[in-house]
């Protein structure tokens, strides 16, 4: 589901709490969907951030050993 952000997700959560089988007193099967979607979302959103950290490390990394390198060209200047 495109669209759906994990705050969208969580909402739907809770929303599903609210509803109980009349008869059995269980939660609907609207809850079961609507945390698998939640879950799901929330391992996409750390996956996201954990690779953004990875490229901003790699980049900081970059970065650094470019400096290193024009100082050293200065020096030799």
């Amino acid at each position: 589901m495109t669209g759906v952000t994990l705050f969208d997700a969580a909402q739907a959560v809770r929303e599903a709490l609210a509803t109980v089988d009349p008869e059995t007193g269980e939660y609907t099967d609207a809850y079961t969907s609507s945390r698998e979607l939640f879950a799901s979302k929330g391992r996409a959103c750390v996956a996201y951030a954990v690779e953004q950290a990875h490229t901003i490390a790699a980049r900081k990394a970059m970065v650094k050993a470019m400096g290193e390198v024009v100082a050293r060209d200065e020096a030799r200047l």
